[in-house]
């Protein structure tokens, strides 16, 4: 049991949050409350004192890092944790793209060149180690291999109109090709392009991972293109899935931040599995700090699996296992766990314009194994339509059976 010092009369709920972060959920440690003369001291004043949001922190050596919340020598490990966990520097409009994500590239850890690796675990162990606290207590690494659905059919499942509408594009682009496989899809002579479920259910299972796949329940939109939620196709889909593995919901991206329209689309999935569903990843990796976990918890959300960038690849909140959501707003720690995402292939091919070789393979294994060295996990991002192969997608499907088949020995 490991005592930490700061007298009842000055604590906060930025305090009590910080030092569990720290203490139990990064090192293990069961910990309690001193009046003085503790294992640990905590800083009286400072960021967790007040309500304060601060966007750009003061930066000091420790160790030779340059950090947030270092001083003269001395490193303030619970303002910096919380300070990068709550994502406090994503409270501004400063540094977003068109669809209001903030990016990785304005982030303080890519400017520091410390994304790809869990910084704050990484601090903390080394803080751990400086005041001669116990060894951190081992916790077993998980590769999640999750697939996000945002098109669950290429052809099938589509009403009428959509189906009429797709053949006279083609008749007008003269795509026969693409016609000819419309034709035939719907014909039942051919399984569609995106029914890729079984093959990679199999790859997961084979690669000895653990699958996560989730599903669009959203009303149509500009972003929100994938079948109509209550397709007899999207139902059989997404029972097909469940018999084999994890199944959560992706609301929206008009739903983002908004509690009753997740909670109708929770309620959707619901109805086709039979059972509640408490697992969520947000369509587009929408993540506004400042609206998206409230929202989440009040539609019945429990574990969100969004913390990620959508531009850059690496560790968002700087932790690699998961770890509670705590609302700046409220200030008050969140019946929600955060898991973070490492990679998406779109972030890859898209943002990054990396090639699918093998440089981009062991720059990615790199990050999973800088998680796995801390006992965090790694979660990877792919989607159904990506692993069917086409157009740009193709050298993706043999670099993402390679990621998950080849792993090294070391990630598994």
């Amino acid at each position: 049991m490991v005592t930490v010092a700061l007298a009842a009369s000055l604590r906060t709920e930025r305090h009590e949050y910080a030092v569990d972060l720290v203490l139990r959920e990064v090192l293990g440690l069961e910990w309690k409350w001193t009046d003085g003369g503790g294992d640990v001291e905590v800083a009286p004043g400072g960021l967790l004192a007040g309500r304060e949001v601060v966007t750009k922190p003061p930066m000091g050596e420790w160790k030779g890092w340059t950090l947030p919340y270092a001083e003269a020598g001395r490193m303030d490990v619970f303002a910096f944790a919380f300070w990068m966990v709550t994502r406090m520097e994503e409270w501004t409009d400063a540094g977003r793209d068109e669809h209001g994500r903030f990016m990785g590239s304005a982030s303080w850890a890519a400017r520091a060149g410390m994304l790809e690796v869990p910084v704050v675990e990484v601090v903390v162990r080394a803080w751990a180690a400086a005041e001669g606290l116990p060894t951190p207590v081992p916790r077993q690494s998980k590769w999640y291999a999750t697939i996000d659905v945002d098109n669950a059919l290429a052809y099938r499942g589509k009403p009428g109109w959509r189906v009429l509408a797709g053949f006279g594009r083609d008749v007008i682009e003269r795509n026969w090709s693409r016609l000819k496989e419309r034709w035939a899809v719907n014909r039942g002579r051919m399984q569609d392009p995106f029914d890729t479920y079984e093959e990679l259910l199999d790859l997961h299972a084979a690669g000895g991972v653990e699958g996560f796949f989730f599903f669009l329940m959203a009303d149509r939109g500009p972003y929100d293109e994938g079948l109509p939620h209550a397709s007899m196709e999207l139902a059989e889909a997404i029972r097909r899935v469940a018999e084999r593995t994890e199944v959560g919901i992706h609301p929206g991206y008009a739903s983002h931040g908004r509690a009753e329209r997740v909670r109708t689309e929770m309620l959707r999935l619901q109805g086709v599995l039979g059972r509640e569903v408490e697992h969520a990843r947000q369509h587009y990796l929408l993540h506004d700090a400042r609206r998206a976990w409230p929202a989440l918890v009040a539609a019945g959300v429990r574990e969100d699996w969004s913390m990620g960038f959508a531009d850059q690849i690496g560790f968002r909140a700087g932790m690699a296992r998961p770890f509670p959501a705590y609302d700046l707003a409220a200030e008050c720690r969140l019946p929600l766990r955060v898991h973070p995402v490492l990679a998406m292939e779109a972030t890859l091919a898209r943002y990054m314009q990396l090639p699918a070789g093998p440089e981009t393979l062991e720059r990615v294994w790199r990050c999973a194994q800088a998680a796995w060295d801390v006992g965090g996990d790694v979660v990877t991002i792919w989607h159904n339509e990506t692993f069917a192969g086409r157009g740009e997608w193709q050298p993706w499907r043999q670099f993402y059976q390679t990621l998950i088949r080849e792993r090294p020995a070391s990630l598994r």
